[in-house]
């Protein structure tokens, strides 16, 4: 028996009408307490590792500013060059090249930043 569409309609997205119900609850990330709990870390190292974690995590979400935030907090040149490159990367596939471009052109070491801003090229 067929189904008029608004009933199918009603019955795949109205709650309590399908057997199959799944609740989805989206909370806002706040960044800049993240970033002040990353900044507080007293262990060079681990603050550095934090902001790593947190500024990759910035620019998966796109989140353009957090992002360069973070990355402008981490000291040990290494950790920085390569969350940089993360960071660029996954700017890049969200199709924001100018600011993968830009984060790309922040890396300290010549290998990274090359390697960075190919994979950025090569992103569709």
């Amino acid at each position: 028996m067929k189904r008029p569409l608004p009933l199918l309609l009603g019955w795949l997205i109205l709650p309590g009408c399908g057997s199959d119900e799944t609740a989805v609850t989206v909370t806002p990330i706040d960044w800049d307490a993240k970033y002040r709990a990353a900044n507080s870390i007293r262990q060079i190292e681990v603050q550095d590792e934090a902001m790593a974690k947190l500024a990759t995590q910035a620019a998966e979400a796109g989140e353009w500013s957090m992002s360069r935030r973070a990355l402008s907090g981490i000291r040990n040149a290494r950790t920085h060059d390569e969350a940089a490159r993360t960071c660029a990367v996954s700017f890049a596939s969200l199709r924001r090249h100018s600011e993968a471009r830009q984060i790309a052109d922040k890396i300290y070491d010549t290998a990274i930043r090359d390697d960075a801003l190919k994979q950025v090229a090569q992103t569709k």
